[in-house]
């Protein structure tokens, strides 16, 4: 009779425990969505701002004499460089923007299941963490959109680096309440199976 006593309280508490949980996780999870889409809004604006940015940038730069050497020498680049200038800011900062979002969100989930976060993004600085970050999902974003520009990988970098960088903290820390780490899932698990077979064999 003691033992069933035992069993149910131990079931009870862990009913309650987890249902506090849920509604914190579930709490956080909003907050932190709310986050990340504001964060998506403002990587999308300083984008397109960027790219007018970068078009005046060119047309200065082909003015002068390295510029002028660089569509000599370089014109198939030069050609797709000005192509990419020339189309529509709203539509390419879209369609960038959302390769940088898939790969960060990708390199997230990968912190969280092999705890690479906690080693490589929590012992960093906010400005530290989206520069390192950041650039390596912009080096990873530049070669997934380098057939769609049709440039180099230099060149795709410097397109989509600036939502890479934006962005990458926001969907990190958004994963971490989402994403559960692999290890410490396994030795958590094993410990709540160990405790509740002693309570069994008691």
């Amino acid at each position: 009779m003691e033992k069933i006593l035992i069993k149910e309280n131990t079931f009870q508490i862990f009913k309650t425990t987890l249902k506090t949980k849920m509604i914190k996780w579930f709490k956080t999870f909003i907050d932190d969505f709310q986050k990340l889409l504001l964060i998506i809004v403002i990587a999308e604006i300083a984008y397109v701002i960027s790219l007018y940015f970068y078009n005046g940038l060119w047309n200065v730069y082909i003015e002068m004499p390295i510029g002028k050497s660089y569509l000599k020498n370089n014109p198939q680049s030069a050609r797709h460089i000005f192509r990419i200038l020339n189309d529509n800011f709203f539509l390419l900062s879209f369609n960038l923007g959302f390769v940088a979002l898939k790969i960060c969100l990708s390199i997230g989930i990968i912190c969280h299941l092999f705890s690479l976060k906690r080693f490589l993004f929590d012992n960093l600085g906010d400005i530290s963490r989206a520069l390192f970050w950041g650039i390596v999902c912009g080096l990873i974003s530049a070669y997934e959109i380098m057939s769609f520009l049709k440039v180099s990988l230099p060149i795709s970098f410097f397109f989509i680096i600036i939502p890479c960088v934006i962005i990458i903290n926001q969907c990190i820390n958004f994963l971490g309440h989402i994403i559960p780490e692999i290890i410490p899932s396994i030795f958590s698990l094993t410990k709540a199976l160990l405790r509740f077979i002693e309570i069994d064999e008691q």
